[in-house]
């Protein structure tokens, strides 16, 4: 899955590169996030490929707005790319990276506190997620109703798993044998 994909997707009803970015925000900030400096650029690149038309409609506010619409071989590639096995490739995780490395720390009180740190996020993002889930739809109308609900539903139960994750891995810390700090080694190299 990519960026493009996803704007295929939204597409099926006209927008401007703004709205998209509005739609992204609103509907999609659970598990795909994009720049209006990506968006914008991806948008001349897919009409430039026949994927996309575009035409200006009249603002409210400013000047006229460049609205962006699906030509059929837009439609055809969200059908194709919609029709084949879901994308399970590797994921850039950025704090299971920073994870990887807290032995770097070089003592549990270091690494318990970048954990602590990454708790509270977890938390904050389970009493988001559960909060913009309180304020779906109960009962969706209509595919897109459906899936919001279904994809929100995912990400509190992965952001759940994670805040559990977190709290065994801070309960099971001191169970590390971490090796002595610089300064201990160096007072026991001074007492040999």
């Amino acid at each position: 899955m990519n960026l493009e994909t996803v704007i295929l997707g939204m597409l099926r009803s006209p927008a401007s590169g703004y709205e998209l970015h509005a739609r992204l925000k609103a509907h999609c900030r659970h598990f795909w996030s994009a720049s209006l400096s990506q968006i914008y650029p991806l948008l001349a690149r897919m009409e430039g490929q026949g994927l996309l038309h575009s035409g200006l409609a009249p603002s409210l506010q400013g000047p006229d707005r460049k609205l962006h619409g699906l030509t059929d071989a837009g439609r055809a590639r969200l059908a194709s790319t919609l029709l084949s096995a879901p994308h399970m490739g590797v994921e850039r995780v950025p704090w299971l990276a920073e994870v990887s490395l807290a032995g770097a720390h070089g003592d549990a009180t270091g690494a318990r506190n970048q954990l602590t740190r990454l708790h509270q996020q977890f938390a904050r993002r389970c009493a988001t997620l559960q909060a913009d889930l309180g304020n779906a739809e109960p009962e969706p109308v209509g595919p897109d109703a459906f899936f919001e609900r279904a994809t929100l539903s995912c990400a509190l139960a992965t952001a759940r798993a994670q805040l559990a994750w977190c709290e065994q891995t801070l309960m099971t810390l001191d169970r590390v044998p971490w090796p002595a700090s610089r300064s201990e080694q160096r007072t026991g190299e001074s007492r040999s």
